[in-house]
């Protein structure tokens, strides 16, 4: 996404160039455009290009939700097995994996408030909590396999 957005930005300041460099006088005849006519014109393609951004952060969002709800589905039901196999772990391992989620939701929480200047910044930490929580998550998972 970040690439994305730094071609936006290129692409919107030169439209803005371009936008401001016809109003330059030609001899006597005045301004090849009028100052509202490239004001209106700047203005609509500030609003196109945010509302690309937010089409692309809606799309990161889903995909964001999508992975919170699947780690958190697989996370309980490993607890549940756990608990009903009578693992003697299983408490400790539980509030491990349940503290881990828990900082995967704040960081999309974090990631749902973030402007598209931060954006970057927040889904790189969401990203992180994420593969914490996977890493902890095939580990639990992993032994309590091999105990079985």
């Amino acid at each position: 996404m970040c690439r994305k957005t730094r071609t936006l930005c290129l692409i919107l300041t030169a439209c803005c160039f371009l936008l401001f460099s016809g109003c330059k006088k030609k001899g006597t005849e005045g301004a090849t455009s009028e100052p509202n006519d490239v004001e209106q014109k700047v203005s609509q393609a500030v609003s196109e290009s945010g509302d690309y951004l937010n089409k692309q952060k809606d799309v990161v969002l889903q995909k964001a939700n999508s992975t919170y709800d699947q780690l958190k589905n697989d996370t309980q039901q490993l607890i549940s097995k756990m608990k009903e196999s009578g693992s003697k772990d299983w408490q400790t391992i539980s509030a491990d994996l349940n503290s881990k989620l828990t900082v995967v939701q704040q960081k999309l929480g974090d990631l749902k408030e973030a402007g598209s200047d931060a954006m970057q910044k927040a889904g790189d930490a969401f990203n992180k909590a994420v593969d914490d929580l996977k890493k902890t998550y095939q580990n639990a998972k992993s032994d309590f396999e091999k105990s079985q």
